[in-house]
C-alpha cells in the first residue's frame, strides 16, 4: 500500500522512476500520476527523477517513518562533483542499462575530503 509522502508533489514530472518495495522492484519512465506500487507490497525506497531534480523518501527502520527529500545541485552542499555510471542486472531488461549518479564532494575542517551526497541524475544503455 502506498504511504503518505509529502514531498511527493515536489517530485519531477517526467523522467524516471526507481521503486523498491519488499516485493517488487521497477525501474521505468516516468510521466507523473500514481506511483505504481501494489497493493500488497511494502514501499521501501522511491526515486523520482530527472536530469536536474531527485526526489527520494527512504524508509527508516530507527525512526519508524519515510526520509524524504527534493534534491537539486544546489540543495547538496559541496565543492565539487563528478559523475558515475552504475550498471544494473539483467532484470531492468537489458545488462547495459545503468543509472547516471552524480557524486558530491566536499571538505572537512581537516581538508579531507568526504562525499557529501549523491543524486540520480538519469539512465542510459539499454533503458
Amino acid at each position: 500500500m502506498m504511504p503518505e509522502l509529502e514531498l511527493l508533489a515536489k517530485a519531477p514530472s517526467h523522467g524516471h522512476i526507481l521503486l523498491l518495495g519488499h516485493h517488487t522492484v521497477l525501474l521505468e519512465a516516468w510521466h507523473g500520476g500514481d506511483v505504481p506500487l501494489p497493493e500488497t507490497d511494502t514501499l521501501e525506497a522511491l526515486h523520482i527523477f530527472d536530469e536536474t531534480t531527485e526526489y527520494r523518501a527512504v524508509w527508516s527502520e530507527a525512526r519508524g517513518r519515510y526520509l524524504e527529500s527534493v534534491l537539486t545541485d544546489d540543495t547538496i552542499d559541496h565543492e565539487c562533483a563528478e559523475e558515475e555510471r552504475m550498471y544494473l542486472s539483467a532484470r531492468f531488461g537489458d545488462a547495459r542499462t545503468y543509472l547516471i549518479i552524480r557524486d558530491y564532494y566536499a571538505i572537512d575542517e581537516d581538508e579531507a575530503v568526504y562525499l557529501a551526497g549523491y543524486r540520480i541524475l538519469g539512465v542510459g544503455g539499454g533503458a
